[in-house]
């Protein structure tokens, strides 16, 4: 689909899984409280640089032409205008979103585990 995303995971974190060769997967068990302090820090120093940079937001957009489109000299020009480097309400709200979803995962991952 050619959505960026961040492959934020733990691969040292709990048993190994068979066929996997070696590592580790995400199930349906895995929560918020088995992730490690460490990855937690570490992915939340790869975010805040992302964000900072601004390294989620310069995105080439991908043009896809249909069969059924005549192709014309003028289209070819319109579609490689240059991609503006501005924070839009969809990149905010991603940056947003994903501050809260980290701030909650750092908060669960402090809380005091009950013996």
């Amino acid at each position: 689909l050619g959505i960026p995303a961040i492959d934020i995971m733990d691969t040292s974190y709990g048993t190994p899984k068979p066929y996997t060769f070696g590592s580790h997967w995400h199930t349906m068990e895995d929560t918020p409280d088995k992730v490690s302090a460490e990855s937690l820090e570490s992915v939340g120093r790869l975010v805040e640089l992302g964000l900072r940079t601004g390294a989620f937001v310069d995105l080439k957009v991908q043009n896809e032409t249909t069969d059924d489109a005549p192709e014309d000299s003028q289209d070819d020009a319109t579609e490689s205008s240059p991609v503006e480097d501005t924070f839009g309400p969809q990149q905010l709200a991603f940056g947003v979103a994903l501050v809260a979803i980290l701030s909650v995962a750092v908060a669960v991952a402090r809380r005091p585990k009950s013996p």
